[in-house]
């Protein structure tokens, strides 16, 4: 705590110091002073642009045929280089890596299922889309060259354990990209669809369950009817949606009996659905569906929102959340919602009760998708109450995805009411305050005024506060927004 004491008192000293020079580090303006280091030791220094400009001599190196002994040494360390923290060094260590398996393939083969694994775990769920993308290509290329085992099954052995959504969203969509690179030589079906027909039910994120039903279109038009079985267990919303899909590609001719009926005993044990009676999709009326969807969303009226916070009794308020929630995944387009609606959501995510709280956060995230036109003028009224949920364990891991979905909404005007929360006396909360902010919001907010507004908090609940580095930058960007 001393350590982080002194290096907010640095911080403040040198903020308050306008005469400081502007930073050698400043991004953009010049780069680092000279490091004689050596290669290897400058790539696992804890300064981003020392890394950042060692892995471009490292690129040069592993370009050219001609350097063996650079790529014997660096190979068995890429599984640091890939996990890096920060977006722009893990985006170098992909293109280093892509030109280590160009240039040097035997070197590296030893070393690939361990790689897999972490960009899995590491690279797919980035935030900066160009380092999705590098690290899916890469795993691509690797699965096309027989280079990469049982990519599906690594895939979905991860999915089966994840419990948070952006690695989730970013695995689903590899398994998408090699279908439509490898066909049915991708992975074996039943061993991933099962565990995907388990994500887009049970799933408590609503990006994850409507990627998983991406992957069941990508899978009909490429193994067709074989993908059957799997969707026949899905939600009967889910199913309709699947079946309108399935009927644009047209890549068979079926029309078998998919639509099932929600087996109702319990709206907060219901996981799966039976097949009570079979029904021809040439009988579905797409007019008479999108009627009764948009019917289901209005009765959430006023006078719900009035009953529902009225409850005494958290089972049902509970119950009264799982008619929400199945409302909210029926509607494919942004239905409207009654003005009470979401400031109705927002008491509930402070509620007492834990099942209560999650129903509450789910129900938040899913407007993100379904009602984006309701929620980007309201979304200030949630965004409190769903960051006060990261104290309690219980409900952290909701509340970090509902922030997620959130994550597009938040501008500038925002950093002021995040900054107070790190007055918060919860350690977890400043704890899951700083990493959401570190790992979603700032690598977003990085080249705005907005970042000095929040740095001194990250500095102060940050590991290392008294990087020079970290200090410098901030000095540079407090004068430069100074002289504007």
């Amino acid at each position: 705590m001393k350590v982080r004491l002194e290096g907010y008192n640095i911080y403040r000293y040198l903020v308050m110091d306008l005469n400081v020079s502007p930073s050698p580090y400043a991004a953009n303006e010049s780069s680092a002073p000279a490091d004689n280091s050596s290669l290897a030791a400058r790539l696992s220094n804890k300064a981003w642009k020392v890394k950042y400009d060692a892995f471009d001599e490292l690129i040069k190196l592993l370009s050219s045929s001609g350097n063996i002994e650079a790529a014997q040494t660096h190979a068995p360390l890429f599984k640091d280089y890939l996990a890096d923290s920060h977006p722009s060094v893990q985006e170098k260590a992909l293109e280093a890596f892509a030109a280590l398996l160009k240039n040097y393939p035997s070197n590296v083969m030893a070393h690939i299922p361990e790689l897999v694994n972490i960009m899995l775990d590491k690279c797919v769920s980035s935030i900066r889309p160009s380092v999705k993308d590098r690290a899916t290509g890469i795993l691509v290329e690797l699965s096309g060259r027989g280079e990469a085992g049982n990519l599906g099954g690594m895939i979905a052995a991860y999915l089966d354990k994840c419990k948070i959504s952006r690695p989730a969203v970013g695995n689903l969509q590899v398994l998408r990209e090699l279908m439509k690179a490898n066909g049915k030589k991708a992975f074996v079906l039943e061993e991933v669809a099962k565990v995907i027909e388990k994500l887009a039910t049970l799933f408590n994120n609503a990006l994850v369950r409507s990627e998983a039903l991406e992957f069941f279109k990508v899978a009909h038009n490429v193994f067709g009817e074989e993908i059957m079985p799997f969707v026949k267990n899905l939600r009967a919303e889910q199913q309709s949606e699947l079946m309108k899909a399935f009927q644009k590609g047209n890549s068979t001719e079926f029309e078998e009996s998919l639509i099932l009926e929600i087996q109702q005993e319990s709206p907060i044990n219901r996981v799966k659905h039976e097949i009570n009676r079979p029904i021809s999709l040439s009988r579905v009326n797409p007019t008479e569906e999108s009627k009764e969807v948009k019917q289901s969303i209005q009765q959430f009226d006023e006078a719900w929102c009035a009953n529902i916070l009225s409850l005494k009794k958290w089972n049902e308020k509970k119950d009264r959340l799982e008619e929400l929630l199945n409302a909210l995944a029926v509607a494919a387009k942004s239905p409207k919602v009654c003005s009470e609606f979401i400031p109705t959501l927002a008491k509930l995510v402070s509620d007492n009760n834990v099942n209560v709280v999650q129903s509450s956060l789910k129900a938040v995230s899913l407007l993100t998708v379904t009602a984006k036109d309701s929620f980007k003028d309201k979304y200030k009224l949630v965004l409190k109450p769903a960051i006060l949920r990261l104290k309690d364990r219980k409900t952290a891991t909701e509340a970090n995805n509902c922030l997620d979905s959130i994550n597009s909404f938040i501008t500038s005007d925002d950093i002021s009411d995040i900054k107070e929360l790190f007055n918060d006396k919860s350690p977890l909360l400043r704890v899951g305050l700083h990493q959401w902010l570190e790992n979603s919001l700032v690598p977003l907010l990085a080249n705005t005024d907005a970042f000095i507004e929040i740095f001194p908090c990250l500095l102060y609940t940050s590991s290392e506060p008294t990087r020079l580095l970290s200090i410098s930058y901030a000095v540079f960007c407090l004068k430069k927004k100074k002289t504007k």
